[in-house]
């Protein structure tokens, strides 16, 4: 009877150890995958506002009123 009696914390120790590994290899993963996410809209975003820099026409010419007309696109001539 005496081991039956030693033995009976060993698996509420395990329990916790078990729990807390599987926390933290959880844990562990979701950072990992939420790093690379971030990472790679971060990128996504650089460019496409890079994209929009370059797109860009310059602004219209300031006129004694106020702002012209949007400028139109133009052409390159041949």
């Amino acid at each position: 009877m005496r081991a039956r009696e030693a033995d009976r914390g060993v698996s509420t120790t395990l329990g916790y150890v078990l729990t807390l590994s599987i926390t933290a290899v959880l844990v562990s993963v979701l950072l990992v995958g939420t790093g690379q996410y971030v990472d790679d809209q971060r990128s996504q975003v650089a460019e496409r506002e890079l994209s929009v820099l370059s797109d860009a026409s310059p602004p219209a010419p300031r006129t004694s009123t106020g702002w012209s007309a949007p400028a139109t696109a133009r052409t390159p001539s041949a």
